[in-house]
């Protein structure tokens, strides 16, 4: 092990989120950005709390969703003073015909879409950085650039 890694390597394993409707967000996530499901779970011992929750998974990561039926989808009024998840950011290697796709469809509401040139990024070649709301309101982002060193 690496004394500057005393616990070895640490890696986000998951996020968990909540959804308004389990099918249709698995569906949505699926269809975006290729997540299969790999569990899908009610509890019965605590109806009341999370009573359905599955795993979705893309390559090493996951996504874990709870389904509340009344949760309230993202708005700007709370978005700068709420304590928790802002977004969830997907790497798309090929954002410009990725998006093209997102604007051809008719259920992915488009936010915000800005290029950085390189002079304001300080990344060769600029970046692209564009929000959009999944099925249930939640703010996704997607960009260009991978990882900024």
């Amino acid at each position: 092990m690496d004394n500057n890694k005393p616990y070895g390597e640490i890696a986000i394993q998951h996020v968990g989120i909540f959804v308004h409707n389990l099918e249709e967000s698995a569906k949505w996530y699926h269809d975006i950005f290729g997540f299969e499901i790999v569990e899908a779970r009610s509890d019965e011992k605590n109806p009341g709390v999370f009573p359905k929750a599955w795993w979705l998974q893309l390559g090493n990561f996951y996504l874990e969703m709870y389904e509340i039926i009344d949760a309230r989808p993202f708005d700007y009024e709370d978005y700068e003073f709420a304590v928790g998840l802002k977004h969830l950011n997907f790497y798309v290697e090929d954002i410009d015909k990725f998006m093209d796709d997102m604007y051809a469809r008719d259920d992915i509401e488009i936010l915000v879409d800005n290029f950085y040139d390189e002079a304001h990024c300080g990344i060769p070649g600029g970046d692209r950085a564009v929000y959009m709301l999944d099925n249930s309101g939640m703010l996704v982002e997607i960009s260009k650039v991978y990882m900024r060193s």
